[in-house]
């Protein structure tokens, strides 16, 4: 679209976009890199269980109920959605420009939501596994009950940048 609209000369013009652009591989990339924290989500779960009431025990990553319980393996650790979150607040610092403490705090906010909503849906569906309803502990673990969590991080997250930019000074973009 860029080539077609000005050209090979007009190619810098659209740096920005660009860069906003190639922030949606952030998370593919990060993950090959990144080590694995399925047995931390697995420990927070569990401490959600037993805060919330709940007889539960740990054992390694298996999140252990009386009438049922879950592995917590790589792939529901949280990091795709943590790399998720880091690159929606890279593409949000890049459109918004802040001063670096603040743009360490919106980076550890959005690191800290995603590890702790998708804690509460590790918690969430260990509790489904006790209910004897395979098709709904299915949903929940599936991409479409999955994405209900992407949403409402993405959410809380765009309520933190609306206060931070409520009550942050905007800086140019040399600070």
């Amino acid at each position: 679209m860029i080539l077609l609209a000005s050209g090979w000369l007009g190619f810098r013009q659209y740096q920005l976009e660009l860069m906003i652009l190639s922030c949606l591989a952030i998370p593919g990339v990060l993950l090959r890199f990144l080590p694995d924290i399925s047995p931390l989500t697995a420990y927070f779960s569990t401490f959600l269980l037993w805060y919330s009431g709940f007889s539960v025990q740990l054992y390694q990553n298996y999140i252990l109920l009386p009438q049922g319980g879950v592995q917590v393996v790589s792939s529901c650790s949280g990091l795709n959605l943590i790399t998720y979150m880091v690159a929606i607040t890279v593409v949000f610092l890049l459109m918004i420009p802040l001063p670096k403490h603040l743009q360490v705090v919106s980076l550890l906010v959005a690191i800290g939501l995603g590890f702790l909503v998708n804690g509460v849906r590790v918690a969430g569906l260990a509790l489904l596994s006790t209910q004897n309803n395979p098709a709904l502990f299915e949903y929940w673990h599936s991409n479409e009950g999955a994405l209900m969590f992407v949403v409402i991080t993405v959410l809380l997250f765009g309520l933190f940048c609306g206060l931070l930019l409520r009550h942050a000074p905007i800086t140019s973009a040399k600070d």
